[in-house]
């Protein structure tokens, strides 16, 4: 979950046994969206975010690199 989301949600999604973590729970509070993105590949986790339009730009900057994360 993006840090504009709630960490209670994550919560609240363990719960009825979804693998959710916050980004106060990654420690990834105040990191920047290409750090949040590369930690989600990382995970092999998927971003649950508001923040559409940056996020999808940093997607198709993945893909066009052919799957590489860079600051």
């Amino acid at each position: 979950m993006n840090e504009h989301l709630s960490p209670r949600l994550a919560i609240q999604l363990r719960r009825y046994g979804f693998d959710a973590v916050s980004s106060q729970e990654a420690g990834m509070l105040s990191e920047s969206d290409k750090d949040q993105f590369g930690w989600a590949v990382s995970q092999e986790r998927a971003i649950v975010t508001f923040n559409f339009s940056d996020f999808m730009v940093i997607h198709e900057e993945y893909l066009a690199s052919g799957g590489n994360i860079s600051a």
